[in-house]
């Protein structure tokens, strides 16, 4: 009886932090002039809150390769840009932070963040120039603040699903927009 508490005590122990868990996926919004608009929307998929999401990076090394705006986080939470400073005896790339202090991302729900950059779909679905063998989007979410005591501070590693590429019209549909546009034109001449 004894041993069957002490193992149900461990096993206990050994889960209390281990309900942080993480998917995401990256859509490509559009492209302006040199620019991709991308939206990730991170699924918390474990039983513990996320207070912080870091996009392609993981502790001390970021992987874009150029520098990333944001331009939308969830209600209650910030992201700035990280890296692009010299490392070792290479350069570091870019990566980006999001974190709140009073907003976190429950179990079972979603966020969105947005950012652009001059990085391509194809960059961001490959491995970091910078450190090779590392895909680009690696991410880590936290319970807390970033690289806490991993003994009180929860955390989870995982690489984002790469964004689709953007829908192209389809010939008929340029067709029928084409015609619509000139309808539209010679009526208003009348």
């Amino acid at each position: 009886m004894r041993i069957l508490a002490v193992a149900a005590i461990a096993a206990l122990a050994s889960n209390a932090y281990a309900g942080i868990s993480a998917d995401a996926s990256l859509s490509l919004d559009q492209k302006l002039g040199s620019y991709y608009y991308y939206t990730i929307t991170l699924h918390n998929t474990g039983d513990t809150d996320i207070s912080s999401f870091w996009y392609a990076w993981e502790p001390d090394i970021n992987f874009m390769l150029s520098y990333p705006y944001v331009n939308n986080s969830p209600s209650g939470w910030y992201g700035y840009a990280t890296g692009g400073g010299p490392l070792g005896d290479g350069y570091d790339g870019y990566g980006i932070e999001w974190y709140t202090f009073g907003a976190p991302i429950a179990a079972g729900d979603s966020g969105t963040f947005g950012f652009y950059s001059y990085d391509s779909p194809a960059q961001l679905a490959g491995d970091s120039v910078n450190h090779p063998g590392s895909p680009v989007q690696t991410s880590y979410v936290y319970q807390g603040f970033p690289e806490g005591d991993p003994d009180t501070d929860p955390f989870a590693s995982f690489v984002v699903s790469p964004a689709a590429p953007a829908p192209v019209p389809e010939p008929a549909s340029l067709g029928l927009l084409a015609g619509g546009t000139l309808l539209l034109t010679c009526r208003r001449k009348r």
